[in-house]
């Protein structure tokens, strides 16, 4: 559990909280302070069926005044879990995201840390304290680091206790305030402190009211000290004389008070969680000093794109002009076309480069990726751009925020949400969009990673546009068999799979590079299936599909009774379930990119035995062709020949379509659930 990064995501429904000041007030929970109650509690009255929930989860964001230092904000998180089940156990690893500037001398720290956690021994509260060298610091990208920990002797009816403090100089970073997480919560209270000086944009974002909103105002005071120092002479020591002021402000302070919370409940199909759990955003969006004037801190995106066309370490390394023509000469271009180029500079950098796992926007210096081929993906993409640009192809950076990184912020520009660079190429009408950081993707085919709505597109001048960054095309899974059914119930079978697309992507990076390896792997997703031949073909033709090619028997298909045999056509090609088991969701469903699945298996009947009943051939629509899922069976004299596929012809769909979706899920289950009827010849 953790407090979450600040983000902004744009939900199709926005809750907005009544600001009126309410009479309830939260219980206030001090540290230490767990009940006996609490330990030998082992229900959730909000959820029966949670593995864990917070007690309560308290948060303060102040900005206190510092003489030494000036105006900071000073962060403390208190809550508590209560441990049910070993399905919560997770809960007691926590991380606290630390934002690091690029450069500059601000900082944010973690001061403090308190963890213990409670159990009932001999019925008395036994309390373990977690060990300061359990507690380390892992850095995640180039802005933001993870203080990490896990708390001791956790065990089922445990109660974990924690508390942390964070002082930052980042003013416009407010802490996000999260009020809601995938357990319960019987308590979620923020408490904000903000001097007048400060303008924060304040925005509720989720689905769950809250209990209560209280604003009130009250005075402080601010004490300057200036020194001035007086010179010596030969008779006169040096003298410092101090003069002290005082300034008076009004600090305006709001509670926010969310009660018996549900938790967020995640289904199959969703690109980020932390999109859709209720929670407060905070964006600083002016400040206003005595005798001072208005300073707007809220930027554009325009400003965005120029300061980081300006930067060193974006805008500057784009212009790695001589070695990148160095390496465009060794590569024999001439004669080509602008889009066979394109795709020959993309297939080297590939080749000649390693990604290190890191995302970027940045490359520090693109000469050296070039020279040592290791980088992130900002530094390879950067390398990318830089070769394309050199063989005159016209070539434009792509920011981006990545899919599971949640939504960009149209509406609040903000540089710290791009943490990913592409680039875009344009030549006959077209925009390819390209990826050189693994070695599977095809030319014009982002990771799946990438798909999140929009990127930037930057120009040499600063301006800017929007781009599409959704797949467009159809991925694909085609499935051919020739399949004998055995007296003795098993099946010879002899099957061919195309896989194009993301399909196609995701089976390459499965693969291993020995063939053992990957029968070994395939028989565990087939249980039942014992491999005597596989081959795979087109494994390093990326911009094509991939072939896999099996023969072997399965066994445990077919349920034999006596005279009758019954066989489910689908075999391995079917749901097991509905993905879509909640009653109402709140949030979209999201395929990542249209899809097309697609069987045809061709049963022959054995000798003595004939077709007792056949499922009926049906066909399922989802309104305005958003979907499709056919079911055809025929007998043709010893044959069975058995077609099914499922289209999903858009990547998303909104909330209120999510009743016919699930309900197209649950007919096309029940569906591949029916059976083919065999009976032996008398």
């Amino acid at each position: 559990m953790y407090q979450t990064k600040p983000q902004i995501c744009i939900l199709s429904i926005l809750f907005f909280f009544s600001c009126t000041v309410l009479a309830q007030e939260a219980p206030e929970f001090k540290f230490g302070k767990i009940s006996k109650e609490d330990i030998l509690n082992n229900t959730c009255d909000i959820d029966s069926s949670a593995h864990a929930f917070f007690l309560f989860d308290q948060g303060v964001s102040t900005i206190d005044y510092t003489p030494s230092v000036g105006f900071q904000i000073k962060f403390n998180r208190h809550c508590a879990i209560k441990i049910l089940t070993k399905s919560g156990y997770d809960y007691a690893n926590f991380k606290i995201p630390v934002y690091e500037a690029t450069s500059g001398r601000m900082e944010e720290d973690v001061t403090k840390i308190k963890a213990v956690t409670y159990n009932l021994e001999n019925g008395k509260i036994k309390e373990t304290d977690i060990n300061k060298k359990d507690i380390f610091t892992e850095k995640e990208d180039e802005n933001w680091s993870n203080v990490s920990f896990t708390l001791p002797n956790v065990v089922e009816g445990s109660v974990i206790e924690v508390e942390y403090s964070i002082t930052s100089d980042f003013l416009w970073n407010l802490p996000t305030w999260r009020f809601q997480y995938d357990i319960p919560s019987k308590w979620s209270t923020l408490r904000t402190e903000i001097p007048e000086y400060f303008f924060y944009n304040r925005e509720m974002r989720g689905y769950v009211g809250l209990f209560s909103n209280e604003q009130s105002t009250t005075e402080r005071q601010i004490t300057f000290t200036n020194v001035s120092r007086t010179s010596g002479n030969l008779h006169t020591a040096a003298r410092s004389n101090e003069q002290t002021s005082q300034v008076r402000y009004r600090l305006d302070q709001e509670v926010y008070v969310a009660k018996d919370i549900p938790a967020f409940k995640s289904e199959a199909y969703i690109d980020a969680e932390q999109n859709y759990m209720s929670a407060i955003f905070f964006e600083l969006q002016s400040t206003k000093f005595p005798n001072d004037p208005i300073k707007t801190y809220t930027t554009t995106w325009e400003e965005i794109c120029k300061s980081l066309m300006d930067d060193e370490d974006f805008g500057r390394q784009l212009k790695a002009v001589n070695p990148a023509k160095d390496v465009i000469t060794g590569l024999n271009l001439d004669g080509l076309t602008e889009q066979k180029k394109s795709i020959k500079i993309f297939d080297y950098v590939k080749n000649a480069t390693k990604w290190n796992k890191q995302y970027s926007k940045y490359c520090n210096n693109v000469k050296q990726v070039i020279k040592e081929g290791v980088g992130n993906v900002g530094e390879i993409n950067m390398m990318l751009i830089n070769l394309l640009d050199a063989a005159d192809i016209e070539v434009y950076p792509v920011v981006l925020k990545t899919r599971y990184a949640g939504k960009l912020p149209f509406y609040r520009p903000s540089l710290s949400s791009l943490n990913y660079l592409i680039a875009a190429v344009k030549m006959d009408d077209k925009t390819y969009l390209l990826d050189a950081s693994e070695k599977e993707i095809p030319y014009g085919m982002l990771p799946k990673r990438c798909i999140n709505d929009k990127g930037i597109l930057l120009h040499e001048n600063g301006s800017f546009e929007w781009i599409d960054l959704n797949a467009k095309s159809h991925s694909r899974y085609t499935t051919y068999g020739e399949i004998d059914i055995l007296d003795g119930g098993e099946l010879n079978a002899k099957i061919n799979s195309r896989h194009y697309g993301y399909f196609a992507l995701d089976k390459r990076q499965k693969l291993d590079p020995e063939e053992d390896k990957n029968i070994e792997n395939f028989e565990k997703e087939h249980t039942g299936f014992l491999v005597e031949n596989y081959e795979i073909e087109n494994k390093e033709q990326y911009d094509t599909y991939l072939q896999e090619k099996i023969e072997g028997t399965i066994s445990n298909k077919i349920i034999a009774a006596g005279d009758m045999m019954y066989l489910n056509p689908c075999l391995f090609e079917r749901f097991e379930e509905n993905p879509f088991k909640i009653e109402e969701r709140k949030y979209p469903v999201d395929f990542t990119y249209p899809l097309i699945n697609k069987i045809i298996f061709s049963f022959t009947i054995p000798q003595d035995w004939k077709v007792e009943s056949i499922p009926e051939n049906i066909t399922y629509s989802l309104p305005d062709n958003a979907g499709k899922f056919i079911y055809n069976i025929q007998q043709m004299e010893n044959k069975i020949v058995f077609n099914q596929s499922l289209t999903i012809t858009k990547s998303l769909f909104l909330p209120d379509e999510y009743t016919g979706l699930k309900e197209f899920f649950r007919l096309m289950v029940d569906k591949q659930n029916e059976q083919i009827v065999l009976k032996k010849s008398n």
